[in-house]
């Protein structure tokens, strides 16, 4: 239990900053766009500050499920811990991670959504329920990060090229 904590510490320390510096990036980019955007269409921003976190949200998992695979992989085979048991602390990270991010999108949509009637913006209807906003992000951001992980994995494993290629093959027998 020990080593499992241990890696679950080093997958948060290692994309601890890099978390930090992307919800402030994020946080920002928010305001501007009401700010500037909001303006001129004032009923739909809402739902363009959530689109636009969902996507960029989907391309940091992206990224921080290739880093994970690529860097620390090699790192945690070189300390001695077998790959179970980088496989399972992996998942749980992302899963604890994806539950994380999500949430915080939520909230970040409740506040929108009780701040923009007090600047005169109508919120709209663009979130009818929190819960299943929660619940459905939460399994696109773990499902997105796992098959990117299997997909870095593939890559690492293989090499880029039959990485891609066992990819390839595999999506097209579907």
């Amino acid at each position: 239990m020990r080593t499992f904590r241990t890696q679950l510490t080093f997958h948060w320390h290692n994309h601890r900053k890099r978390l930090l510096w992307f919800g402030a990036i994020v946080l920002f980019l928010d305001f501007w766009l009401i700010a500037g955007y909001g303006i001129y269409e004032p009923d739909y921003a809402i739902a363009l500050v959530m689109n636009n976190n969902f996507a960029a949200i989907s391309i940091f998992i992206l990224l921080t499920a290739y880093v994970t695979a690529a860097s620390s992989f090699p790192l945690l085979m070189g300390l001695g811990w077998t790959r179970k048991q980088y496989y399972w602390s992996s998942l749980i990270y992302f899963a604890a991670f994806s539950i994380a991010v999500s949430l915080a999108q939520t909230l970040l949509i409740a506040a929108l959504r009780q701040l923009l009637p007090l600047i005169t913006f109508d919120p709209g209807i663009a979130v009818i329920s929190y819960g299943m906003l929660w619940y459905s992000q939460t399994a696109v951001f773990f499902l997105l990060a796992m098959v990117f992980f299997l997909t870095s994995t593939l890559m690492y494993r293989f090499g880029l090229f039959w990485g891609v290629g066992l990819i390839v093959v595999y999506i097209l027998s579907l």
